[in-house]
């Protein structure tokens, strides 16, 4: 860490990833509840704006094609008692999703 008129210190590849892994579940998030990702904003704004003065901040690159809903075909193969783990799986949450919306 430095000192001087600029205090920087190198935060861990964990720490980081964190970050990243909270920016991308937000993302997918909004996407999930048909709301469009905003554009970055400057960081400048962020930093006038007086209800963040206080806050620690971090830029992180995040991979935007893992947010893509493309349609992609997929062939597997399973053993049937996995596949089956599967389709209960999804139909109990599709029950949940619904049971929410109500």
């Amino acid at each position: 860490m430095d000192s001087g008129p600029s205090v920087s210190s190198a935060i861990s590849a964990l720490e980081e990833a964190m970050v990243r892994d909270a920016a991308s579940g937000w993302m997918e998030g909004e996407l999930d509840d048909g709301r469009a990702i905003p554009l970055p904003s400057d960081i400048e704004n962020h930093l006038q704006n007086k209800d963040h003065q206080d806050c620690a901040w971090m830029l992180v690159d995040i991979d935007m094609s893992k947010l893509s809903d493309k349609t992609e075909r997929l062939n597997i193969c399973l053993p049937s008692r996995a596949l089956r783990r599967l389709d209960s799986l999804a139909a109990n949450l599709a029950k949940t999703i619904f049971s929410l919306k109500d």
